[in-house]
């Protein structure tokens, strides 16, 4: 059950092709935690790296431990991320969105639920190197707050201790049309024997983008080029898909739209992303 304490804001979340990590609200804000190992803390969650600057929770303590989002100020946001964490397929979390310190008042609150969902049944293990992505996407609006709760239970993990690589609470970009259903699915085989990965890609054709959205989406690529990391959706409003298909990745290339009318009010383009592992 999710309590709402004020009416939801617009927009609401459509199947489009949702993007987040363009603001990096926290990145510019404060990460606390109720368990950090002391050469794992808290704060690492405000950088990007995968695997040397991380938050690690104590040895031992996997139940009820609390990592609190500090923005620094109130913001629209609309989704929230851990990134590349090590929790087990039975683990669970709750959210809380607040404009209070202690997380008092809450304008929304997400119940203890799955944090995963595994709805859609593998053969073989699919899980990246650096793990999944824990996310939460706000259908029904963005929520304006400055401080984001995200507690975590995992007894059944099996490090001992809860890790992630980085968080995320930004608002969500999606262009206001739906992009093609024949969108493309992929992986980029790299490494040595032994030591193999796949590293996912997809391919989305946008056939009617406005001019608006055209310029963000060329202004992010520009902005971005082919390293800035962006945090990819394909299917936002199926969280079973979220596990194979989403991705923290880069920009496979130019971004190139093409005019459909005369006036070059509708465009036609391409996104492409790339999986990082670093």
């Amino acid at each position: 059950m999710r309590l709402c304490h004020n009416p939801p804001c617009m927009p609401a979340l459509t199947k489009s092709l949702a993007l987040r990590g363009f603001k990096r609200y926290v990145q510019a804000g404060v990460v606390t935690a109720t368990s950090e190992q002391p050469a794992y803390p808290a704060s690492n969650l405000t950088g990007l790296d995968l695997w040397h600057r991380v938050w690690r929770s104590v040895q031992g303590v996997v139940s009820g431990v609390q990592l609190k989002l500090d923005l620094g100020a109130a913001y629209a946001i609309q989704g929230v991320d851990l990134g590349a964490v090590n929790f087990s397929d039975t683990c669970e979390r709750s959210i809380v969105f607040s404009n209070a310190s202690d997380l008092s008042s809450p304008v929304y609150t997400v119940a203890r639920a799955a944090a995963f969902d595994l709805s859609l049944p593998t053969l073989a293990a699919d899980v990246t190197r650096t793990g999944r992505h824990l996310t939460y996407l706000h259908a029904p609006g963005e929520l304006t707050v400055r401080y984001v709760g995200i507690t975590i239970w995992d007894t059944a993990n099996v490090w001992g201790f809860l890790r992630a690589a980085f968080a995320l609470a930004e608002p969500v970009f999606q262009p206001l049309r739906n992009m093609e259903k024949g969108w493309e699915r992929a992986s980029k085989l790299m490494g040595d024997p032994g030591v193999e990965q796949a590293l996912r890609q997809v391919q989305i054709p946008l056939p009617s983008i406005s001019q608006a959205e055209e310029r963000k989406l060329l202004s992010l690529a520009r902005a971005w080029k082919s390293t800035g990391r962006l945090m990819v959706s394909p299917q936002p409003l199926s969280p079973a898909t979220w596990p194979q298909d989403q991705i923290w990745g880069t920009f496979g290339g130019p971004v190139k739209a093409v005019a459909r009318d005369q006036g070059g009010r509708i465009r036609t383009t391409a996104l492409s992303f790339q999986e990082v592992n670093e």
